[in-house]
């Protein structure tokens, strides 16, 4: 849980994420939801299911 800073801790695990592909699960603020899905795309990752638990925020579970 990053409290909004959720694209910049992805944005500083890229080598690892194109070198190992993990399954990602992840929690995004709702004002950050377009640029996340952009980030997903051109990482080559695919939200297979959301959740939505709290008002403000998404978790999305990711696959390569």
């Amino acid at each position: 849980d990053t409290e909004g800073l959720e694209l910049a801790v992805l944005g500083g695990l890229s080598e690892t994420l194109q070198r190992w592909r993990p399954t990602l699960f992840v929690e995004v603020d709702d004002r950050h939801e377009e640029q996340f899905v952009a980030f997903c795309r051109a990482c080559g990752y695919g939200i297979v299911e959301t959740f939505k638990r709290y008002p403000v925020n998404t978790n999305y579970l990711l696959k390569a």
